[in-house]
């Protein structure tokens, strides 16, 4: 059975999205019309250390959920929620997934993977092919300031990340 098939039979008969080859490889596509400020999914996966990001059961399928803490991948549970210098959703608290404008049935759901970042040595190639791609995926801090306002403003920066920009905190060793 394919990794697509497997994902799909796992989720919930009423899920808003399903998943698919895309152009990206595996994705998250919206089941039907979703409604900006509706919740699209909860992140359920482990929580790991930095060191473990390194291996090969949880790289490339982790994100920040603060300042030293990361969500693994669940088995079989993986949502491939892929990237978008442009994206239709975000994250608010540290695992729930919004829709940040409304999302026509059929697109592609995505966030940017720099409002969960603060992590200097994960630097990543974007091809998202939207008008804004920034061509590289870096931590928050990164970001143009007007797109920084507008991820602040809607609400998808988790709480401990505005944090550590406050106070002007840098990297400690993770």
């Amino acid at each position: 059975m394919s990794l697509e098939k497997e994902i799909q039979e796992s989720l919930p008969k009423h899920a808003k999205f399903y998943v698919k080859n895309g152009m990206h490889g595996l994705g998250c596509f919206a089941s039907r019309f979703i409604r900006k400020g509706e919740r699209i999914m909860v992140f359920k996966g482990p929580l790991i250390t930095y060191a473990q990001t390194k291996t090969k059961e949880h790289k490339d399928h982790y994100f920040q959920i603060g300042p030293k803490s990361f969500q693994g991948k669940a088995p079989l549970r993986r949502r491939p929620v892929n990237h978008s210098c442009n994206p239709n959703a975000g994250i608010i608290g540290s695992e729930t997934l919004i829709a940040i404008r409304n999302i026509k049935k059929g697109e592609e759901i995505t966030f940017d993977y720099s409002t969960t970042m603060y992590n200097d040595s994960v630097i990543l190639r974007c091809n998202c092919g939207s008008r804004q791609c920034r061509h590289i995926i870096k931590e928050f801090r990164y970001l143009p300031e007007k797109t920084q306002l507008k991820y602040m403003k809607i609400g998808v920066v988790p709480k401990w990340l505005r944090l550590r920009l406050k106070s002007g905190l840098r990297h400690d060793s993770l």
